[in-house]
């Protein structure tokens, strides 16, 4: 993807009111000497500014209730398997943005609820 392309996703999110981050080129790992999600912003100075320094730098979001968003990480087959088997449970999910990840993953974008709350999983394995 052409650098300027980042910065123009970049700048859609943050139009979108998500804050976002630099991250080191084709990682998931903040730039050196950032702050991380801490240096999340929406304001396209601070942005521009960010990725004129680091042309090639990565996206990273920092989601949650100040965001108001989530994002549901979909990694792989097994990822693609276990949402058809919780789909075919509970029901489809809503129709939503949806992006595809370097690795060949989706992200699926939400809403953050007002009465629920949505926790991390991360860690939580098949077995």
């Amino acid at each position: 993807m052409p650098e300027t392309e980042m910065l123009d996703h970049a700048l859609k999110y943050a139009a979108r009111g998500w804050p976002v981050f630099a991250l080191q080129p084709k990682d998931k790992i903040p730039l050196k000497g950032s702050r991380g999600f801490k240096d999340a912003a929406t304001n396209e100075a601070i942005l521009t500014r960010a990725w004129d320094e680091h042309q090639d730098a990565n996206i990273g979001m920092a989601t949650g209730r100040n965001a108001e968003v989530w994002v549901l990480d979909i990694d792989g087959e097994e990822g693609s398997r276990s949402l058809t088997a919780m789909e075919t449970e509970l029901g489809p999910l809503p129709e939503t943005l949806e992006q595809r990840t370097g690795s060949g993953g989706r992200h699926l974008f939400f809403r953050w609820p007002a009465a629920r709350e949505v926790r991390n999983r991360q860690s939580l394995r098949s077995g």
